[in-house]
This record gives C-alpha cells, structure tokens and sequence, in this order.
C-alpha cells in the first residue's frame, strides 16, 4: 500500500514534472519566439534609429546651413534696415524740399499774377503813350512844316534882300547853315551849324561857328533848335563875350524852339550860338530833315566904305 502511495506519488511528480517542462518547454519556444520578434523590432528600431542618426546629421547640417543662412538673413536685414533709414532720411528730406518747392510755386505764382497785373498796367500805359507819341509827332511833322516854310520864306526873303541891294556895297553879307547830326552839348558849348547854305562873303565859319560882321550895320539873325525826345535846351544868343536872347524848348517828345534878334554890329563883332543850361544837353537834327539851323544877314549898313 505504501508502494502504491510512493508509485502514485512518484506518477504524480513524474507527470506534474512533465507537465512543468512541456509548460517550460513551450514558455520557451514563446519566450524564444518573443525574443525574436523582439530581435526583429530592436534590429527594426536600430535601423529606424540608424536612419533617424542619418536624418538628424542630415537636419544637423540643414540646420548648420539654415543658422548660416539665417546669419546671412540677419546681415542683409540688419543692412537693409540701415538703408531703409536712409531712405526714410532722404524721404523726409525730400518732403522738406517739396514743401518748399510748393512756397516757392506758390511765391511764383503771386509774382507771375502781379507780373501780369503789371503786364497789363505797361500794356495800357503804351497805349497811352502811342497815342500821345503819334499825336506829338502829328503836331512835330506839322511844327517842321512850319519850320521849312519859314526857312523858304527867310530864303526868298535873302533872295529879295540880295536883289534889292546896292550893287555897289560889295561888304554885304549874308549865311545860312544847319546842323546835319543830333549831338550832346557840353556847358557853354558853341553849337557849330556845319552845313552851310548860304555865305555871301564868306562871314560865317562853319568850323568854328562863328559869325564875323564885316562892317558897322544893322543886322538881323535867327536861329531854331529842336530837343532830343523828351529833354529840353536852352540856348543863347551871344555877341561876342554877352548873351543877348535865348530860347528854350523842352517837353514831351521833340520840341523846337526859335529866336530871332536884331543887332547892331561894330566891324569884327562875333555872333555865336552857345548851349545855357547847367549841365550837358542834347541838341536834335538830321541830314536829311535839318531840325536845327541858324541865320542872319546885314540889313544897312551904318557908314560908307
């Protein structure tokens, strides 16, 4: 019975102990087969690693790249920050410069509207003034008209006066002459009348523009003179160092005026015409128009030869 307990129990061990290493046996094979499907995964992870190494040095030298670029980024930034201070510097500048340009324009404008105020102003007073110039010419055109018929007349006069002489007084003397140019006389300058007309006898000199009586007598002289545009002359009359008359024309635009005297003359009296004003004058004639002359001529004589 003993035996029978000792071979039971010894079954029992014997299939507990087989039980215990089939179960071994098999958490082996599992054990085994988890050991490699966990080989599998760690050699799986290690190449997931290996390419997660490769890609990170890869990321390392992308980011090396980047941090370079990003450096560069930051130089170009940094320098485009100090243009763009320039540029906001040239900005203001230049806002300054067209606010002033817009003062200026605007300045412009009130000078070029007072200009054309002032263009208009000119415009009218020219107007005024071509009709008041075409008038005095009217009036000066008339006044040389006049001048040139009293030249006739004083030449017909002469023409009578030699006719009616006594042919045997051969000391009769007579002149006429004109002054061909406009010219600027100085103070107490003599006017020299150049061209001559008349000169029987020879008495006037045209060089100097002296008059020289050749005997005692009664004489008569005249002279006309026209002023420059818009000035004014006077103008004596002298018999040898003394003024006798004078005339003095002068307004707007050209004016003439005329004296006439009648002397009585000692043989060798000089008779001259001389600018009387304070200061230089102008004196106005042409070649062609003869605007200013002087004239005289022995009307009797006061004694025999």
């Amino acid at each position: 019975m003993e035996n029978y307990l000792v071979v039971l129990l010894l079954s029992v061990f014997i299939l507990l102990g087989a039980f215990y290493v089939n179960t071994a046996v098999q958490r082996t094979i599992q054990i085994k087969d988890e050991f490699l499907k966990h080989r599998n995964e760690i050699k799986k992870v290690r190449e997931e690693l290996e390419s997660t190494r490769t890609a990170l040095k890869e990321v390392k030298v992308e980011l090396e790249s980047t941090r370079k670029e990003l450096k560069q980024v930051h130089v170009e930034l940094e320098s485009m920050r100090k243009e763009l201070k320039q540029v906001y510097v040239e900005l203001e500048l230049t806002r300054k410069e067209l606010k002033q340009l817009k003062v200026e324009l605007e300045s412009t404008r009130n000078a070029l509207k007072q200009v054309k105020v002032e263009l208009e102003s000119t415009r009218e007073q020219i107007n005024l003034l071509r009709k008041e110039m075409i008038e005095k010419d009217k009036a000066r055109r008339e006044e040389i008209d006049q001048i040139r018929a009293d030249e006739n007349a004083l030449r017909e006069e002469l023409n009578e006066i030699k006719k009616g002489m006594n042919h045997h007084d051969e000391e009769f003397s007579a002149f006429a002459a004109s002054l061909t140019a406009s010219k600027t006389l100085g103070v107490g300058e003599l006017v020299k009348f150049d061209k001559v007309w008349t000169n029987v006898q020879k008495h006037y000199d045209p060089i100097t523009g002296v008059y020289t009586a050749p005997k005692p007598g009664v004489y008569q002289f005249s002279c006309t003179v026209m002023t420059s545009s818009n000035g004014v002359l006077r103008v004596f009359l002298w018999k040898n160092n003394a003024k006798t008359v004078a005339v003095y024309p002068g307004q707007i635009g050209y004016n003439t005026g005329t004296l006439n005297m009648v002397l009585e003359l000692n043989k060798g009296d000089k008779i001259y015409i001389k600018q009387g004003g304070s200061e230089e004058k102008s004196i106005y004639s042409e070649s062609h128009s003869n605007f200013s002359l002087f004239s005289g001529f022995l009307i009797r004589s006061t004694t025999n030869k």
